[in-house]
């Protein structure tokens, strides 16, 4: 009698065992996967992959809030997860899927490398990112988010040899939950590959 316990104590103690096995190679899979997507944007814990890129190359000019006012170019980057595609020829974009803009200030009409900063406070200014945000769960035909996210703070690092473009922000955006209540969460994006050019 003695023996049949000590063998029901050890089966149950083999199970558990098992089990934290079986959950950690499930939780090390996962982790493998989300560094396995090359192209992403983590978001407030959750990773989007990213499949395209396209930039403005006609950008709006714009002055800047330096007194004397400079002259720059209000450029535009749009990269697309997913489920969305872009129309070169209309510079539409159809589907529904996840989105990221980002709105570099340069000296240039072209897109050009450089370290493009979200200030706080807000400011225009060449160098400075005009704006930056995402969209999760973006359909084109209502042209409505599931969750929108709009920039709070952060740096866009663009890097550029020969067609490759490298794209790094690290920062905050903020949304807004059921409630109302304005949530911020950090945000880390790396995209590497070519940019296709869209009067967007």
């Amino acid at each position: 009698m003695k023996k049949a316990a000590q063998i029901f104590r050890v089966i149950p103690l083999r199970k558990i065992a098992l089990f934290l096995i079986v959950l950690l190679a499930g939780y090390s899979c996962k982790k493998d996967d989300e560094v396995g997507i090359k192209n992403r944007m983590v978001i407030d814990g959750k990773t989007f992959e990213l499949v395209s890129g396209f930039f403005d190359n006609d950008p709006e000019e714009q002055s800047t809030a330096d007194i004397p006012p400079q002259h720059g170019f209000a450029q535009e980057v749009l990269l697309l997860g997913p489920g969305l595609t872009m129309n070169t020829s209309t510079g539409i974009v159809s589907g529904k899927g996840n989105a990221v803009v980002f709105n570099p200030f340069t000296s240039e009409i072209a897109l050009v490398a450089g370290n493009f900063e979200l200030p706080v406070p807000y400011t225009e200014k060449i160098g400075f990112l005009l704006d930056a945000y995402g969209c999760e769960g973006y359909d084109a035909g209502t042209d409505d988010c599931d969750v929108e996210y709009e920039g709070d703070s952060g740096t866009l690092t663009i890097s550029v040899s020969g067609d490759v473009y490298t794209l790094k922000f690290t920062g905050k955006m903020t949304y807004e939950d059921n409630d109302g209540n304005e949530i911020t969460v950090d945000v880390d994006l790396f995209f590497e590959g070519s940019l296709k050019g869209v009067d967007l």
